[in-house]
């Protein structure tokens, strides 16, 4: 893919290439609004003939080395991402037949592993002993829990929206990606983190510091709790720190990440909720407290963009969008620009990548968090994750980093909380010119945002996080999960598995060979709880595909 190929978004249609970002994204003039270019993952995008812009192609699944699908955006599964899927099922379910001819007692019996029938597939309340050889007791319930009478395993029968809501969460599950819908349904084994996050996010505003050793599950923490703030009403952005894209020295590309990764909740009034500053930006436009350079709410860096939307300015549109999105813009000639659309405000300052310009940026973060509040949304949560890379930085990088990490903390909880005076000259550096130094580091006084850092425990990040947050109730430390936690985790999936396909019907011996393998895995201990969940919806795929499967 170059500048000028030709290409396809799903949603928004046929569009020009403008230029290469960095992470895999890709800066596109869109045919529908050309006056507004848009940056997309450039696995959104599908390359389209310069003769044809109205044919369309799935974009193909890259697979990892294991075979397995690479999770995409969202929770919708290519062609080509169901072909490989299919293929696994296949080798699974070979597998799953092996197991069960090399079983002389399969059928339940005194087989020891028939007592994970009732752990891992049978709903609350059903007795393995009632389940028949086929998997159906006299009573006619079967196997998977479903009555005569239509009820699932899951308890009540799933509506048909339901019902399509939870296909999306199981085709998220087999594509290793946390689901939009029931990610706290599956969450096992963390009732006092998920409390905190609550807390946190009840309170509006403060910081919480994720601790976990690899593997368990720092990520997944962090996505889960994204999507339980986005069900809250949160604007949300989740960021990795990255030594060469994402760095932590340099505050400006990391406010660009920030930036790039906003996602708008999805509920009724919002416009059906977005990605980026521009569906934020339209839903003040036409509001004169923040539009107006005199107004109650305005902002020298965001106003002008609210002044360019209400001008139905295409050119400066495009030229505040780039600006209050952290790309590089001539300065010159967005003033000069802004001038002639008759803007006489405070003029937007220069946007530098300088270490020592932490101040500003989290000054504009605290605006669009406040912002945010304004537009009928709860607040803006930042989940930043690993963290850890400030203690590979060298001795005047990580000093740079830790500025940034301090001017982060510094916005997000009280001064009691803190190691260092953010009012100290010495202690958070003020840079820039006296503009710069001039601005202040909350947009108001009490601003609904909230951070959180993740972090892996090495003796000397902790011993660097002490030194600018001392109140250790902010810290929460995953713990790895215990083997009852992981066969709760199984039997929740089987049970979301089993609400979003009521018809089908395990039999007896195949949930027994389902649960060996299971309980195979779990005892070997080689396997993440994400490989354990897709593991867990592979097998059941391999029983619903099977000739003579319900499908």
């Amino acid at each position: 893919m170059h500048a000028g190929d030709r290409i396809l978004h799903p949603e928004h249609g046929a569009g020009s290439v403008l230029a290469l970002k960095w992470g895999h994204r890709v800066r596109v003039r869109l045919d529908t609004a050309p006056g507004l270019p848009r940056t997309f993952r450039r696995i959104e995008l599908t390359e389209l003939n310069s003769d044809d812009s109205n044919r369309s192609k799935a974009p193909v699944a890259r697979t990892h080395d294991n075979g397995h699908p690479e999770p995409q955006t969202g929770s919708r599964a290519t062609t080509d991402s169901r072909a490989t899927i299919e293929t696994i099922v296949r080798k699974s379910a070979q597998k799953s037949a092996r197991a069960t001819r090399r079983k002389p007692n399969s059928r339940g019996g005194k087989n020891p592993q028939a007592r994970i029938v009732k752990t891992m597939i049978a709903p609350a309340g059903t007795s393995a002993a009632g389940t028949s050889a086929a998997g159906t007791s006299a009573a006619g319930t079967s196997a998977a829990g479903t009555s005569a009478a239509g009820t699932s395993a899951a308890g009540k029968a799933a509506s048909l929206e339901e019902q399509v809501e939870l296909r999306q969460t199981i085709e998220a599950l087999r594509l290793g990606v946390v689901p939009a819908r029931y990610a706290r349904d599956y969450t096992v084994g963390r009732d006092t983190e998920l409390a905190s996050f609550d807390a946190l996010l009840d309170a509006g505003r403060g910081l919480r510091a994720l601790w976990g050793d690899y593997g368990h599950g720092k990520t997944h923490q962090l996505e889960v709790l994204e999507r339980v703030a986005l069900a809250k009403g949160y604007v949300t952005a989740r960021v990795t720190l990255d030594p060469r894209e994402v760095p932590p020295t340099h505050p400006k590309r990391l406010y660009r990440a920030v930036v790039s990764a906003l996602s708008l909740p999805d509920f009724e009034g919002n416009g059906g909720g977005g990605e980026g500053l521009h569906p934020l930006m339209h839903q003040l436009a036409d509001s004169p407290a923040h539009r107006n350079a005199d107004g109650t709410c305005a902002s020298r860096f965001f106003s002008p963009y609210l002044h360019a939307l209400h001008q139905e300015d295409d050119e400066l549109i495009t030229w505040m969008h780039d600006y209050v999105s952290g790309f590089e813009v001539d300065r010159s000639k967005l003033l000069q620009r802004l001038s002639r659309s008759g803007w006489r405000g405070e003029l937007p300052l220069t946007l530098s990548d300088y270490r020592t310009y932490g101040r500003m940026y989290v000054h504009m973060l605290g605006t669009l968090a406040c912002w945010i509040r304004d537009a009928g949304f709860r607040g803006l949560l930042l989940l930043f994750d690993e963290v850890e890379g400030v203690d590979q930085l060298g001795k005047a990088q990580q000093a740079y980093g830790i500025q940034v990490l301090k001017h982060f903390t510094a916005v997000a909880v009280p001064k009691r909380q803190l190691a260092f005076d953010p009012a100290s000259h010495a202690d958070l550096y003020r840079g820039g010119h006296a503009a710069h130094r001039k601005i202040p580091l909350r947009f108001r006084r009490n601003q609904p945002l909230s951070v959180v850092f993740a972090f892996t425990p090495l003796e000397d990040i902790r011993t660097l996080f002490r030194a600018i947050v001392v109140d250790e109730s902010l810290d929460i430390q995953l713990r790895p999960l215990t083997a009852a936690d992981t066969h709760e985790l199984v039997r929740r999936v089987c049970k979301l598995y089993l609400r979003a396909y009521p018809d089908l019907t395990p039999t007896g011996e195949q949930v027994v060979s389902l649960a060996d393998q299971i309980e195979q895995a779990i005892a070997e201990g080689r396997s993440s709880s994400r490989d354990i969940v897709r593991g867990v919806v592979f097998l059941l795929d391999s029983i619903r595909l099977a000739p003579g499967g319900s499908g």
